[in-house]
């Protein structure tokens, strides 16, 4: 009895044993998991390939991809790559690895702007990779800034200068010797495409600077369209309040370019308000023949703060006005050309304004007339009030 017994609880403790231990891990089990590692970030097997390979062309492979990586490269092994290959034999990888090196942010950002100077002086065949990858880095340090201006002072080569002024289009400085520089650069050049460029660098960064502004009403006048435009944008960012720009404007306002007449007129309507009677007989002109809607417009804007207020400029101005089939923004910019221009027959502008103010087919109209109306009205309490004795 007690042998039966004693069986039953040995069969019962091994029955658990064999349970607990199928529960446990493994010996095994616990070895795989400490062998088990994440996968390796795809940029670092790049870096690796690059430093480690002896097949040219993986590692050509793995520099592009890099060099194409969307993301910053923040891992130290990888940038130590980069900084290293930038000094490969190989041509292409050179380029890759220059390339790269804008996607890394601000890590390092001294000892990588020693790298890429150093490339930039010493190695000519990535040299406008090197200019491109300050852009990318947005590094606009003194020392990047004046090595560049430096070298776009000495070099005669057309590619090259247009790299190193698409840096300045955005970082340069706007200094008085910066302008000194671009401006020195632009008289001895030829090249339109140059020209421009230097132009678009001096706009978006000066300061106003006097020869700035002389340079640009006067490359305004160029009889190649597409400079003359790029200055008049100059004009438009940098010499509002200048003289000289309402001579320019005057000048390219007689040409039949609609694309000089467009960018004319855009500087037109940023000038202080002035009296030109030249400028206003040209606006009628225009007026007169334009086929283009958006050049008519803003001429029958332009009138407004340039006319003379002859009756024949408020004739004009009220025909548009009453013309149903001329485009509603044409009759929008008449009512507050109107508001500036019809002093000198006030009553009978007023009634034109009064009159669209309530029946204009739509709301936008509606209010043009009611601002050409309340413009009349301050201008005739001004002019009251400065006869009026004090």
């Amino acid at each position: 009895m007690i042998g039966i017994k004693t069986c039953r609880n040995l069969s019962l403790f091994l029955a658990v044993v064999f349970l607990v231990s199928l529960a446990l891990p493994s010996e095994t089990s616990h070895a795989r998991r400490r062998r088990y590692k994440l996968p390796t970030h795809p940029v670092v097997l790049w870096s690796r390939t690059i430093s480690r390979s002896k097949d040219l062309e993986q590692r050509r492979v793995a520099a592009f991809k890099l060099s194409q990586y969307s993301q910053r490269l923040f891992q130290s092994s990888v940038i130590d790559t980069l900084t290293s290959c930038v000094r490969d034999p190989d041509i292409q990888i050179r380029v890759f690895c220059v390339k790269a090196l804008g996607n890394t942010g601000n890590k390092r950002s001294d000892s990588i702007r020693r790298v890429l100077l150093d490339r930039f002086k010493t190695d000519p065949e990535v040299k406008s990779t090197v200019v491109r990858t300050f852009l990318k880095r947005r590094d606009d340090s003194l020392v990047v800034h004046d090595t560049l201006l430096k070298s776009l002072m000495g070099t005669n080569d057309t590619e090259f200068s247009l790299s190193l002024l698409s840096y300045f289009e955005e970082l340069g400085s706007g200094s008085t010797g910066f302008v000194n520089s671009l401006v020195q650069r632009y008289a001895k050049e030829t090249d339109p495409a140059i020209k421009q460029s230097i132009v678009k660098s001096l706009t978006n960064t000066g300061r106003g600077q006097n020869n700035l502004i002389q340079l640009i009403t006067q490359c305004a006048q160029d009889n190649d369209s597409a400079l003359a435009i790029t200055c008049l944008s100059g004009i438009e960012a940098q010499a509002k309040n200048d003289p000289r720009s309402l001579a320019a404007v005057e000048k390219n306002l007689m040409k039949n370019d609609n694309d000089i007449l467009n960018a004319s007129l855009d500087v037109l309507l940023e000038l202080p308000e002035k009296t030109n009677v030249i400028i206003s007989n040209r606006l009628l002109s225009i007026v007169e023949d334009a086929k283009d809607p958006e050049i008519l417009e803003k001429s029958v804007l332009a009138l407004g703060p340039t006319g003379d207020k002859s009756s024949k400029i408020i004739a004009r101005l009220i025909k548009l006005l009453n013309d149903e089939k001329a485009y509603e923004a044409v009759r929008i910019a008449s009512a507050l050309s109107l508001g500036q221009q019809g002093i000198n027959q006030f009553d009978d502008v007023t009634k034109e304004l009064s009159g669209c103010q309530k029946l204009a087919p739509s709301q936008n109209f509606k209010t043009a007339c009611q601002i050409g109306l309340e413009d009349l009205m301050n201008q005739r309490q001004s002019s009251s009030e400065q006869k009026s004795p004090t």
